[in-house]
């Protein structure tokens, strides 16, 4: 199970490692930030990098967490985003920046064999529905479960139905369905 960046990073493992990966569980993700043509890439990498500086982990998490969810999510699912991306290390996110924008898996979607579930919320403002669709479209027998009502992050801000949707996949999954 790959959440944002995540899905990208067990995409990655999958492809290295495909006999490693039994199944695929893909959340509010894409196939990179690199499948962005340039300058959009170059420059969406930068703006981060950027931020992060100017203002510092906290303003960034204070500026950027109510992005990842619907403007009518609870203030206090906002907060605990801003105190868990506050702990960012500066280092660290420069690094995961230019790697996913370093990063496309669009021509490798359609070699994935393992069965995979796309989960993304109707309303993630980060990675739009769009990319989730063209996503789970390339992946051959793939499903694509949308989560109503939530935004990038998904399995915060709906976690009853996201987790409905993992176990309903794994479920599937074991008694040898591909979902």
């Amino acid at each position: 199970l790959g959440v944002s960046m995540g899905g990208v990073i067990a995409q990655l493992v999958y492809h290295r490692h495909p006999s490693r990966v039994r199944s695929l569980l893909l959340a509010d993700t894409n196939a990179g930030g690199g499948a962005l043509a340039e300058p959009a890439r170059s420059e969406r990498v930068r703006e981060g990098v950027e931020a992060l500086e100017r203002l510092g982990a906290r303003g960034m998490a204070e500026q950027r967490a109510p992005r990842l969810v619907r403007p009518e999510a609870p203030p206090e699912l906002v907060a605990e985003l801003v105190e868990i991306m506050a702990e960012v290390r500066p280092a660290g996110y420069r690094a995961a920046a230019i790697a996913l924008g370093n990063t496309d898996l669009t021509a490798q979607l359609a070699a994935i064999r393992a069965p995979t579930v796309v989960i993304h919320g109707e309303c993630d403002g980060v990675v739009p529905l769009s990319t989730a669709r063209h996503v789970a479209d390339a992946i051959p027998g793939s499903r694509l479960v949308v989560i109503s009502e939530a935004g990038h992050v998904a399995n915060q801000e709906q976690p009853a139905a996201f987790n409905a949707a993992v176990r309903r996949f794994l479920r599937e999954f074991s008694r040898g369905k591909n979902p």
